[in-house]
């Protein structure tokens, strides 16, 4: 679908903690292994038609805000992190369009000496269309959990395996402006068939062509199931009525991959695999 309107970025203000180690905060006095990283920042935008529509456009202003945290814990074979983001959103020349984005993650890894087990979960919710097909602010619900291990077959070969589960929800949105009633019930009522959960499992083979760089060969197998009658992978739901029950979708896909650093708690969920 191409994408109406115009957004342009008004204005950048960053309070930044960065993500690192330099810039977390030492919390060793409390325990042994313990940081936290604090972050904050702020954008002002202008987009000219925030629904998106063909005809009748809305437009405003809007301010980002994001302030969040990352709590890390890292004594011997064994790390822990657990994080929150939020973000404020504030529309300057709309109302009841006022929300806040919420992410939630939580990660733990065991390093032994040929085996690695990595378990992480995130949960978002957000008004950011998840895909290309769907366009301006769509309330979604994202829980994803991903297991993954990895075996070192030898000093340059490793086995990985990575499962994926994840659950997306659209409960809808409700406008307390009579304005953006009608084009926030369109929204819910079309993407309200979106509601589905996916599966991927895969395994990958790692070669470890320099000391912090592997090179990775998988294969994906993934399914997915809509609870209420839509279409498949990729294709936008039809306008017309169809009888209501669930649907499955099955794909394979390989893939090659290039790994240089870890994967970071606010990274992919389940890339390690």
């Amino acid at each position: 679908m191409r994408r109406l309107g115009f957004s342009a970025l008004a204005a950048v203000t960053l309070l930044v903690a960065p993500i690192s180690p330099a810039g977390a905060l030492n919390l060793e006095e409390w325990l042994p292994g313990l940081t936290m990283t604090p972050f904050l920042s702020e954008r002002i935008e202008y987009e000219t038609n925030v629904f998106q529509t063909a005809s009748g456009e809305k437009s405003s202003m809007i301010s980002r805000t994001t302030p969040g945290f990352l709590v890390e814990y890292g004594r011997g074979t064994l790390q822990l992190a657990a994080g929150y983001r939020a973000e404020i959103l504030h529309y300057f020349d709309l109302q009841g369009l006022d929300t806040v984005n919420h992410n939630f993650v939580g990660q733990g890894k065991l390093t032994l000496a040929k085996l690695q087990l990595m378990f992480r979960d995130d949960y978002v919710q957000t008004t950011v269309p998840p895909g290309t097909e769907l366009t301006g602010p769509i309330k979604s619900n994202a829980n994803t959990l991903a297991p993954t291990a990895e075996y070192r077959l030898t000093d340059r070969f490793s086995l990985g395996g990575n499962y994926t589960w994840t659950h997306i929800s659209f409960p809808g949105s409700d406008s307390s402006n009579a304005a953006n009633a009608g084009a926030q019930a369109q929204q819910n009522q079309t993407v309200k068939q979106l509601d589905r959960d996916e599966h991927v499992a895969g395994l990958t083979v790692f070669w470890k062509f320099r000391p912090a760089g592997d090179l990775g060969l998988g294969y994906q197998y993934g399914t997915k199931t809509f609870i209420s009658a839509t279409e498949c992978a990729g294709r936008s739901p039809p306008s017309f009525p169809r009888p209501s029950g669930s649907e499955s979708c099955i794909g394979r896909r390989s893939r090659a991959c290039h790994r240089t650093s870890p994967v970071s708690p606010w990274g992919e969920a389940g890339s390690s695999g």
